[in-house]
């Protein structure tokens, strides 16, 4: 019997458990108040994921009856123009919004993705089970067995080496800086009395620079690493910026996403477990 698409009521949100991109998408759907199903896939078989539901290399995926949408970006859209969160407020330029969220969504999250993989792979024994989430037990299994494999992959796709790392850092203490003197006049949000989208995407892709205990899916604290990891994230935390990011977690809507484990049914039943 072929293989059939598991067809949901909800909309359903396809990432990687402790994907910022992902939780820029999911953070967006919670702040509408739209209610939908998650399915976590790991890195690697997260690749599969994504051409099943979206036809490409990469997660987030949302979907949508028959519509799919395949960048973080689309679903923040999604959420604000569809859905009604307010991250795009009519008192301020649009532009202006999504500019700034663009920075934060490029360069900037290319950058805090790298230094987080960089402690992750040298801490794994710690990261693989927050690394998890609640995703089928297959792929845990085979990423834990393959992690040497999985950390030569990373390298190769991510340029995980001494100068891009250097170059990585040096781009996140720039946005931390410039994020600093934006506030500092005391405006509470990065275009003024309004959060919008530019503040959520901030934060979003400051999840592993920061680690926030009010993540949706738990992260390890900072004291759980090692010294020299620990005091770079408490020094990221203790930065403007970075308390900035803290407080915009606090302030987050619980997360309104129903997990599931399966991937493909056959007859009913799942392949995946």
């Amino acid at each position: 019997m072929r293989l059939q698409r598991w067809r949901m009521s909800k909309p359903l949100l396809v990432t990687i458990p402790i994907s910022h991109y992902g939780e820029r998408a999911r953070w967006a759907l919670d702040l509408a108040g739209v209610d939908y199903d998650e399915r976590h896939h790991l890195q690697m078989f997260s690749w599969v994921a994504a051409f099943y539901h979206g036809r490409r290399k990469t997660l987030p995926v949302l979907r949508i009856g028959d519509r799919v949408l395949t960048d973080s970006r689309d679903i923040v859209e999604y959420a604000a123009d569809e859905r009604g969160a307010p991250l795009f407020p009519a008192s301020l330029p649009r532009k202006e919004i999504e500019a700034l969220s663009d920075r934060f969504a490029g360069a900037f999250g290319v950058a805090t993705r790298l230094v987080a993989y960089d402690w992750f792979f040298r801490n794994i024994e710690l990261s693989l089970p927050f690394n998890a989430g609640r995703a089928p037990a297959l792929e845990r299994r085979f990423l834990s067995l393959m992690r040497g494999s999985a950390e030569r992959v990373a390298e190769s796709r991510l340029g995980l080496n001494p100068p891009a790392l250097a170059a990585a850092r040096q781009l996140i203490q720039t946005t931390l800086d410039d994020v600093a003197e934006r506030l500092a006049d005391g405006r509470p949000y990065l275009l003024g009395d309004q959060f919008t989208a530019a503040d959520l995407t901030f934060a979003a892709m400051m999840t592993p620079a920061v680690l926030p205990p009010h993540h949706p899916v738990p992260l390890p604290s900072p004291n759980m690493l090692p010294a020299p990891d620990r005091a770079a994230i408490e020094q990221t935390r203790k930065h403007p910026a970075g308390a900035f990011a803290l407080r915009l977690y606090r302030e987050r809507p619980l997360s309104r996403g129903s997990h599931l484990r399966s991937f493909y049914v056959r007859s009913g039943r799942s392949l995946f477990r």
